[in-house]
């Protein structure tokens, strides 16, 4: 005779049924209200349980695309950040150096360069004026005529230097040195060269000289 399950069997089977129905669709639920994905999950029944597994790797794949896209975002944005700092600071301090360069050379190396040439040529010419006049045939060098000055303070050879310093090459001196003085800020390293130093103390001691 075929044996039938007791009634009792039927009945506790009935009810582990229903309560894994229940349980299954509470986790479908909840993965609906987190993800719009699980929403396109059929019906979980208690045949169809696996799928509740497939909603929650949706949420968790899902909250990782997320999490990644938005630290890339922040990423990118940090580094764009870093890089336009850096350039503008680089940028910024090129113009600085070349804004001083610009200054230095206009207001201070360009004329100090301009007086001290001029002084030379001046000195030059001064030298061959006086020695192309008649009566000076040995005279040819720079050493002649400052011979000829030590030689003889009231020959005409000094009146002639004395002349020429005052009107020509004094002013031009004088120039350079107040250049230094009033554009020290602007001289290149942090002490000021030993040679403009000697200008200036040159410049004042002839000042003393030529009031004499």
């Amino acid at each position: 005779a075929e044996q039938r399950p007791s009634d009792s069997a039927t009945d506790s089977t009935g009810d582990d049924a229903r309560l894994l129905q229940r349980a299954t669709c509470k986790a479908h639920a909840r993965c609906t209200a987190l993800s719009p994905r699980a929403r396109v999950i059929p019906s979980l029944t208690p045949r169809t349980w696996p799928f509740r597994f497939r909603c929650c790797s949706a949420v968790l794949s899902e909250q990782m695309s997320t999490a990644v896209a938005t630290l890339s975002s922040i990423g990118l944005a940090c580094l764009s950040y870093v890089f336009t700092t850096m350039h503008t600071l680089r940028s910024e301090q090129h113009k600085n150096l070349v804004d001083r360069v610009g200054q230095q050379l206009k207001t201070l190396y360009g004329p100090l360069l301009a007086c001290l040439t001029a002084s030379k040529s001046s000195y030059d010419a001064m030298v061959q004026q006086v020695c192309k006049q008649p009566g000076r045939r040995g005279m040819r060098t720079d050493a002649d005529f400052k011979m000829a000055v030590r030689n003889d303070p009231r020959g005409p050879e000094a009146e002639a230097y004395r002349a020429w310093v005052k009107e020509v090459l004094m002013p031009l001196s004088n120039r350079a040195a107040n250049l230094v003085m009033e554009r020290a800020d602007l001289l290149e390293g942090t002490s000021i060269e030993p040679l403009l130093l000697q200008l200036v103390a040159h410049v004042s001691a002839y000042k003393v000289i030529l009031k004499q």
